[in-house]
């Protein structure tokens, strides 16, 4: 399979498919990794039907890799539907939630819209996941979700604690590029405020925008 892979011998795509049904995990890894470099589009369905036999209540490399693959093919839309009622599930693991909210990023499928803003505005949902959600709005270009992101965004700047700052730097980050993504004419001047910021890595990314 990885020689396949490496060779790019697109002849073989039905025997790499079926390679996700071999009993090693192992075999089934490297499959998923051959279907990725080869860009094999059919393999969406057993992709897919992988995913839903699968327990996503525990971390999984396997299971994040597929969900990559999927987000990788014009074909792996097919499994949106799935994944959106899998990123609302608070019993999926996190790893698994934010692979999942990076693969609606990839794949541009405005119908989980309101799913990763409710992610986004959740205070009670990890940073990093929450980040993610963000990052996807912004890359499936959806206007509704601005004012979630300004209101966000004003919450954010009044921490006073160092170590709410700090906590929440990555996500500040992550909703100013959203907000440059959709078009926000506001944040030009939140930019020029951002580029004086006490963190070095909260600057960086205004200057560049600006």
């Amino acid at each position: 399979l990885r020689t396949l892979a490496e060779l790019e011998v697109k002849t073989e795509s039905k025997n790499i498919i079926d390679a996700m049904k071999n009993k090693s995990d192992d075999v089934k890894d490297v499959a998923i990794h051959a279907i990725l470099k080869l860009k094999i589009e059919e393999a969406s369905e057993e992709l897919g039907s992988f995913l839903k036999n699968q327990d996503f209540t525990k971390s999984s490399t396997l299971v994040s890799s597929t969900i990559n693959t999927l987000a990788e093919l014009q074909s792996g839309k097919s499994s949106s539907e799935f994944l959106e009622n899998k990123l609302k599930d608070k019993t999926t693991s996190l790893d698994l939630r934010s692979s999942i909210a990076l693969y609606f990023g990839k794949i541009k499928d405005n119908k989980a819209e309101s799913a990763l803003i409710e992610v986004a505005t959740d205070e009670s949902e990890d940073i990093t996941l929450r980040s993610y959600a963000v990052n996807s709005l912004g890359k499936m270009n959806s206007p509704r979700s601005v004012s979630e992101l300004r209101t966000m965004l004003s919450k954010i700047n009044e921490a006073k604690s160092k170590t709410e700052i700090k906590k929440y730097s990555a996500l500040k980050l992550y909703v100013i590029s959203a907000l440059i993504l959709l078009g926000d004419k506001d944040i030009l001047k939140d930019l020029i405020v951002y580029a004086k910021d006490y963190d070095s890595s909260v600057r960086l990314r205004p200057v560049k925008q600006l």
